[in-house]
């Protein structure tokens, strides 16, 4: 009895690991926001280094671009509630090498998960969660369900692709962004950023990786705050744009958010080509 159930376990784990194999370079419709992080590291961390030459490093801004509206070569590592330094922290640990890295710059001041970075890497759990498939976050059973019904639902349903926003409540949010991006963090969490950023960049540049920076449209109301006018005035005097390409938005005027700050999915496609095309003109030398 005891080695029937053996068996039964091992082939049903078997004929798992045959559909996600199958499934793994489909659409995948994240629960939330913290297992879509989640995942989307895990995918990067454990893939082979060939499989991308341009990684887009961010916040949730930059994750309104998603993978299928970017050429098959990027790899889009904007992570929700985050920002690019966390990015850049695991491109150190994965030992990236010859790779274009475009790096958002709107939500820089936010400091990194320690905890995030330890649960990607240390071991047996890296070994596992690399050769095991079925080992990773996207495969876990009730996850990977949802996933496919989400999935087969969108199919049968058309998709607002460009939002009608409540402009009451949107005008209430707004003000709130206002408030927020018009408030400086303290003076060490700036330096302890942007130095952080700076290490990360110039170990990615000793692996003969290509660093260029750009920002995501917003608001217009939000585009010239005072925070985002010290993220341009730190960014640039650390990275000059005598050295380093940038992407800046001419106008946010043409721009749509459902907050202020996150592009509604035609806007975020929008920005999606113009960001391939931002990385596709970039020319690296690497040795």
């Amino acid at each position: 009895m005891v080695g029937k159930s053996i068996l039964t376990f091992f082939i049903l784990v078997g004929l798992y690991s045959i559909i996600a194999n199958l499934d793994r370079n489909n659409k995948f419709v994240a629960l939330n926001q913290n297992q879509g992080n989640k995942v989307s590291l895990q995918e990067f961390v454990y893939a082979s280094e060939d499989e991308y030459e341009t990684i887009i490093l961010g916040s949730s801004m930059a994750y309104r671009m998603k993978s299928f509206m970017l050429p098959k070569s990027y790899y889009n590592l904007a992570l929700g509630g985050s920002s690019s330094i966390l990015g850049s922290e695991i491109l150190v640990r994965k030992k990236t090498k010859k790779k274009k890295i475009l790096i958002e710059t709107n939500m820089i001041f936010r400091e990194v998960s320690g905890a995030m970075i330890k649960d990607l890497f240390s071991e047996p759990s890296y070994s596992i969660k690399k050769n095991v498939l079925i080992s990773r976050d996207r495969f876990k059973i009730v996850p990977f369900l949802v996933s496919k019904g989400s999935s087969l639902m969108e199919l049968n349903k058309k998709v607002n692709r460009n939002y009608t926003l409540d402009s009451s409540r949107f005008q209430k949010i707004l003000e709130s962004q206002k408030s927020t991006f018009n408030t400086l963090p303290n003076h060490s969490k700036i330096e302890k950023c942007i130095k952080n950023l700076k290490e990360n960049i110039d170990i990615l540049i000793e692996s003969n990786n290509c660093i260029a920076f750009f920002e995501m449209p917003m608001h217009d109301a939000l585009c010239n705050t005072t925070l985002m006018n010290e993220i341009r005035q730190q960014i640039s005097s650390t990275f000059p744009q005598s050295e380093y390409p940038y992407f800046f938005i001419d106008d946010c005027f043409n721009y749509t958010t459902t907050d202020g700050v996150h592009l509604i999915p035609n806007d975020a496609e929008k920005m999606s080509t113009l960001i391939a095309e931002f990385g596709d003109s970039i020319l690296c030398s690497k040795n």
